[in-house]
C-alpha cells in the first residue's frame, strides 16, 4: 500500500509542475533522447524503465539531485562510476535543455547530481563477514 501512495503522490506531483516543465517530459525528444541512452548501454526489459523513472522522481523532487547517481547504481546493478558516467549524459544530453526552468520553476538543482558521493549499496548491505546474509561460507 505504501507504494500506491508514493505513485499517487508522484503523479500528483507531477501534474502540479508547470505545464512547460510536463511537456518537456513527455516530449518526442526527451523519450528518443533516453530510448538513445537506453540503447547504447543495451538495456532490456525493466531495465529500460530505470532512466525515465528517476527522472520522474527527480522532477518531481522525489529524488534529491545527489542521490542521483546512487540510485541509478542501485537500480542498474552497476559500479558507482558507471553509474557517474550515465549521469553525466543524462544530465548533458537530456536534463541540460530544461535545467533553468527545472531550477527556477520546480525548484531543481540538476548540477547538484555531480556531488553525489559513493554511498553503501542496499544490496550490498545484505552481505556479512561471513557469507550471505549471515550464513557461513564453505
Amino acid at each position: 500500500m505504501p507504494e500506491q501512495q508514493t505513485t499517487l503522490s508522484m503523479a500528483d506531483t507531477f501534474q502540479a509542475l508547470p505545464e512547460h516543465i510536463k511537456d518537456w517530459a513527455s516530449s518526442d525528444s526527451t523519450t528518443f533522447l533516453i530510448a538513445e541512452i537506453n540503447n547504447r548501454l543495451g538495456l532490456k526489459e525493466g531495465r529500460r524503465r530505470v532512466i525515465p523513472s528517476l527522472i520522474l522522481r527527480l522532477i518531481t523532487l522525489n529524488l534529491e539531485p545527489q542521490d542521483f547517481i546512487n540510485e541509478l547504481a542501485n537500480e542498474l546493478r552497476i559500479g558507482f562510476q558507471a553509474a557517474k558516467s550515465i549521469a553525466e549524459d543524462i544530465e548533458n544530453h537530456i536534463l541540460r535543455s530544461i535545467e533553468n526552468e527545472l531550477r527556477r520553476d520546480a525548484g531543481v538543482d540538476v548540477k547538484l547530481i555531480r556531488f553525489g558521493q559513493l554511498r553503501p549499496s542496499k544490496i550490498l548491505g545484505t552481505f556479512g563477514p561471513s557469507g550471505i546474509l549471515g550464513t557461513s561460507g564453505p
